[in-house]
């Protein structure tokens, strides 16, 4: 993610006081989003923190997108002269990584009362392979990893349930709809946030227009948008990703958005060469 542009600090460097801050990292922010502000949603197993407004929303896809100068300027003003920060709990929710469905899922396909995560575990599920990869860099506690880990519970000491990612969508930045989602909330900035600044200052002949509430909207019907989609994302859904069937018919409650092309399948097991393939039942 690109940080603040020319335009961008001298902008900042003649609003004073500054009340907004839409840069997730730099820029004025002084809090450890990840660590300290992040108290929504899911955080176990393996999991990011999301924010419900992202910051490739409101500028990549957004603001930068206005190609009128004094325009793009009027709303820049009007952002950080309204009191909201893009790191504010309220923009945040924690969405389990795509291995918390897939450790946790693999567990519960081979018994609750199961909770090893080993090469022995795995074998036979079509997604092994990337969750022993996955388990490996954990193993190695590699610095570059911006997941967030909670270590007793994907190595199984609490309960398996007290785990479930289950009734979130899966988080990952570039794909499961994430690009889609953002693209979905740029609509909203444009609709809700430029459109507003720029018809209410034309009409009352303002320097700026206070859009905190505006934001504060959209990250609220946002996040009611991402949890009702996920209800239906369980286990039993997840299991018809390794059936043959259409993938339209499953995948909707664990994306953020539906994908503009198909989701990475699963590899195949292949069949004994002494007898053939058999079915694996599900729970």
């Amino acid at each position: 993610m690109g940080g603040p542009s020319a335009e961008d600090k001298h902008v900042a460097a003649s609003v004073k006081p500054r009340k907004g801050f839409y840069r997730k990292e730099g820029d004025g922010q002084t809090k450890d989003y990840e660590k300290t502000w992040a108290k929504n949603g899911y955080k176990k197993l393996i999991y990011q923190i999301h924010h419900i407004i992202p910051e490739d929303a409101i500028y990549n896809k957004a603001v930068d997108k206005i190609k009128n100068d004094d325009k793009r300027r009027l709303v820049k003003v009007s952002m950080l002269r309204s009191k909201w920060n893009i790191n504010d709990p309220d923009n945040l929710i924690g969405l389990p990584d795509l291995y918390s469905f897939l450790i946790y899922f693999d567990r519960k396909r081979k018994s609750a009362s199961d909770t090893s995560v080993d090469a022995s575990h795995v074998k036979g599920n079509q997604d092994g392979g990337y969750i022993l990869r996955k388990i490996k860099r954990l193993n190695q506690r590699s610095s570059n990893t911006k997941d967030f880990i909670d270590l007793p519970s994907l190595f199984g000491q609490t309960s398996a349930a007290d785990a479930s990612p289950e009734r979130y969508p899966v988080h990952l930045p570039v794909s499961w709809g994430h690009t889609k989602y953002n693209y979905a909330v740029a609509d909203d900035i444009q609709s809700d946030v430029i459109n507003t600044i720029e018809e209410t200052a034309e009409e009352h002949e303002l320097d700026f227009v206070d859009v905190a509430s505006e934001f504060e909207t959209i990250a609220s019907d946002r996040k009611t948008y991402l949890l009702d989609r996920a209800a239906t994302a369980t286990y039993e859904l997840w299991q018809k990703r390794y059936e043959g069937v259409a993938e339209s018919t499953w995948r909707t409650p664990f994306t953020m958005a539906e994908p503009s092309s198909p989701l990475k399948k699963p590899k195949k097991r292949k069949a004994s060469s002494s007898s053939p393939a058999k079915k694996r039942k599900t729970k």
